[in-house]
């Protein structure tokens, strides 16, 4: 027993002191059974709190199990839940409704996979018009510069050792000083064929019996060389439109190729004729990619179709538009690209060939430098890989169907021979097969083709097909997915089931 030693004073309260490490209260059994008592008690309302919690999902799923039937318009549903039924009977209802499940899951998978593809359609339509813009016709001699004493100038003797059979180094140093002040575009212009009477132009004729004369065409500089565009609308022209198709309404050209003044070109061109480009109003003339070529001693018959092309944009089509520097709009992708080709040419070589200024503050380059860099960098371009250019959503095409027959026959070749004559002009008997070309230009139909990309799937169709697989595996619609959330929002909360 410990001894607790008691000193009175008197007059005041008694001060007790103990040593700890001495004294034991009360008995160690006794403690540790406290401790356990303490434990079992809270085990006791953990278990309490876990009975409860399984006895609100209990009731949860009672609830909802009793009354989904009543709240879920879902054919089948109530004999499942039903107690008074066969289990033969509630079984069979059971396959019914989870075999339906399952196709509707089948199903509502399939249409999602194909919602996302974003996938479209193309429609083909034909319409009919009264009238339709006829449209602008460039066209090219094979021949890039005549021979006005070409061998002469240092132009023309660089042109020969460029195009020789044999290719042979060109020093092209020493031709760009002894040309250092020409103007390409000037030289371009003036060693071109000219559309004019005496010159590639003998005669024409528009929609029938209207003659037409030379000054209907705009002379324009292209990839291919210095052309001649009719209907380009350039400065507020007036569009030619034609009211009726065939040949009799379109346009009808004579022209003389003369291939007598024919000389190395800007590339290895070997042939003679003339190089035709029908394109929109709205967009450049690629002639060097998408020209037609005639052959002298040639009629050729160009029966023409109008196409409109509508694309979709992404996520459906790969359609799009940018801000073009240097060319209006529209937008198409031809001027898109076009506008990437002057700014590498630009960049690389510090100057552009005559068809790549499209603005006045660009450099035209030396015609040394030109061959030398503009027109190897421009054949190794690949547009499109390295320009941002999407296809143009929006965009007029025209199709064409060519025929050719031989011009002029022999009795006609005389006739004209004598016309020549008595005009006071001596040529040679094979002239007209050497030089002369026949071209008809005409609408074939008065149609517009109209190709139209649409989306295959839309979202209202996608919820019709899910609609549509519900009602037919398992007797709802889209409303009963509604019911289903609103019938466990009510169990949940309003009714208070889980608390």
């Amino acid at each position: 027993m410990p001894m607790v030693k008691v000193r009175p004073i008197e007059d005041d309260i008694s001060i007790v002191s103990f040593n700890y490490d001495d004294v034991k209260i009360g008995n160690d059994k006794d403690g540790d059974a406290r401790e356990e008592v303490c434990d079992e008690k809270v085990d006791e309302n953990k278990k309490k709190v876990e009975k409860k919690k399984r006895n609100r999902v209990s009731r949860f799923f009672s609830t909802w199990t009793s009354t989904v039937p009543e709240a879920v318009g879902v054919t089948g549903l109530r004999y499942i839940t039903s107690s008074q039924d066969s289990i033969l009977r509630r079984f069979v209802w059971y396959v019914a409704i989870f075999g339906g499940m399952g196709a509707l899951f089948y199903q509502a998978t399939d249409r999602a996979v194909y919602f996302v593809g974003n996938y479209k359609t193309v429609d083909v339509d034909i319409e009919y018009g009264s009238e339709l813009v006829f449209p602008a016709i460039t066209i090219c001699n094979y021949n890039t510069f005549r021979n006005l004493d070409l061998d002469s100038l240092p132009f023309g003797q660089m042109l020969s050792e460029l195009n020789g059979f044999i290719p042979t180094p060109v020093n092209y140093t020493h031709y760009a000083i002894l040309m250092g002040d020409i103007n390409a575009t000037e030289l371009y212009l003036s060693l071109a064929h000219i559309m004019d009477h005496g010159e590639m132009f003998n005669f024409g004729t528009w929609d029938g019996f209207t003659f037409i004369t030379p000054q209907v065409f705009t002379r324009v500089i292209t990839d291919f060389g210095v052309c001649h565009t009719f209907n380009g609308g350039f400065d507020g022209e007036e569009l030619r439109k034609v009211q009726v198709a065939g040949k009799g309404h379109g346009l009808s050209l004579l022209l003389d190729v003369q291939q007598y003044h024919y000389y190395y070109s800007k590339s290895l061109q070997y042939s003679a004729g003339v190089v035709v480009a029908i394109h929109d109003q709205d967009d450049i003339p690629l002639v060097e990619s998408f020209g037609l070529a005639v052959a002298p001693g040639t009629e050729a018959r160009i029966g023409i179709k109008k196409r409109q092309v509508n694309n979709l944009p992404p996520p459906y089509g790969v359609c799009g538009s940018r801000d073009l520097k240097y060319f209006s709009s529209p937008y198409s992708m031809h001027k898109c690209q076009r506008e990437c080709l002057i700014d590498y040419i630009q960049a690389s070589c510090g100057c552009v060939e005559p068809y790549m200024a499209v603005s006045d503050n660009m450099t035209v380059c030396n015609p040394a430098i030109i061959f030398s860099c503009v027109h190897f960098l421009a054949y190794k371009l690949n547009v499109k890989d390295e320009c941002d250019c999407p296809v143009t959503c929006e965009s007029t095409t025209y199709t064409t169907s060519l025929s050719y027959s031989r011009m002029p026959s022999d009795f006609y070749s005389q006739k004209l021979l004598d016309y020549v004559a008595e005009l006071g002009h001596a040529v040679e008997e094979d002239h007209f097969l050497a030089n002369s070309v026949m071209l008809q230009l005409y609408f074939e139909e008065m149609t517009t083709e109209v190709i139209t990309q649409r989306e295959a799937y839309t979202f209202f169709a996608f919820l019709c097909d899910i609609g549509g697989s519900m009602g037919l595996w398992l007797g709802g619609s889209i409303l009963t997915i509604v019911e289903i959330f609103d019938h466990l929002f009510q169990i949940a909360f309003i009714e208070g089931a889980t608390k």
